[in-house]
């Protein structure tokens, strides 16, 4: 017969035992965090000059360009690259990912338009996917937000590692556009390089189906991938331009955001994240 001493020594036993039991049926039943493996080689920093390409023309912030090959930075503020803005509809990556990954939807899908006129004309009637992420269609993927639910948008920004989402379920459909959702230009990159080099454990047709979706036009030097984002800091106009280049042998990712400042004309705000993008990949002769 055991000893009362002897039965409290087992009886912890079986309680920890039970405890390992437990946590290593939790570690196994929900998706973990992923851990970004970085280059071996020293990450280099390079700061160039794009005053008249901001600051002459009444615009603020920065553009930050990653070249994978030399494991190399540039941008014409670092400061501003580590500071956090809404992501407005550069949210559209994660939440179509969100959407292929649970099945929510497909590829194939279809935005139904209910009639109910819309901010812009080109989101008054049926979207398929890429039509939707292309021309931004904010409805849409409010629609999209809601039906993946509080539950899978939570534990998605965990195992998608995406930063600074402030959601609850009284801004399960705008918490990107307004509200303290924050991300900065690096996080922005370091996410597409995460998704890009397969750190996350998504399913191949997600992958696919977002090479599909994201792809925005072609040059002799290579495919880009990109998503547009508007949004307001301070009061004033914001511009989002992220993505990434994939050359033959290599991938160039940037993420452009300026701030329309007194000055710059409103009209040509939209176009002017691209345009700016454009010359300064073209100064870099990386497009």
């Amino acid at each position: 017969m055991l000893t009362w001493s002897a039965k409290q020594n087992y009886m912890r036993l079986l309680i920890l035992v039970g405890l390992l039991v437990l946590l290593i049926g939790c570690a196994q039943g929900r998706k973990l965090p992923n851990t970004y493996t970085r280059s071996k080689e020293p990450v280099k920093f390079q700061s160039i000059d794009l005053n008249d390409l901001f600051g002459a023309k009444n615009l603020g912030g920065q553009i930050l360009i990653y070249d994978e090959s030399s494991n190399q930075y540039t941008s014409s503020d670092f400061g501003v690259a580590k500071d956090e803005f809404s992501p407005a509809s550069t949210f559209k990556i994660p939440n179509t990912i969100i959407g292929l990954e649970t099945g929510t939807i497909t590829e194939d899908f279809i935005f139904k338009y209910d009639g109910t006129p819309r901010r812009l004309e080109s989101w008054n009637k049926d979207l398929d996917l890429r039509d939707a992420f292309q021309r931004s269609c904010v409805p849409c993927y409010q629609e999209l937000a809601r039906k993946i639910g509080l539950t899978q948008m939570k534990s998605y920004m965990d195992s998608l590692a995406y930063p600074g989402m402030d959601i609850g379920k009284d801004n399960l459909d705008e918490f990107w556009l307004t509200g303290e959702s924050k991300i900065s230009p690096l996080q922005q990159v370091d996410f597409l390089r995460r998704l890009i080099t397969k750190q996350f454990n998504l399913k191949e047709s997600t992958r696919e189906s977002m090479k599909n979706i994201m792809a925005r036009d072609t040059t002799s030097y290579g495919i880009r991938y990109a998503k547009t984002g508007w949004g307001y800091v301070d009061g004033k106009d914001m511009g989002w331009f992220v993505g990434y280049i994939q050359k033959p042998k290599n991938r160039i990712y940037f993420a452009t955001l300026i701030i329309r400042e007194e000055g710059f004309p409103e009209a040509l705000f939209s176009d002017e994240r691209i345009r700016l993008t454009d010359e300064v990949l073209r100064i870099l002769k990386f497009w």
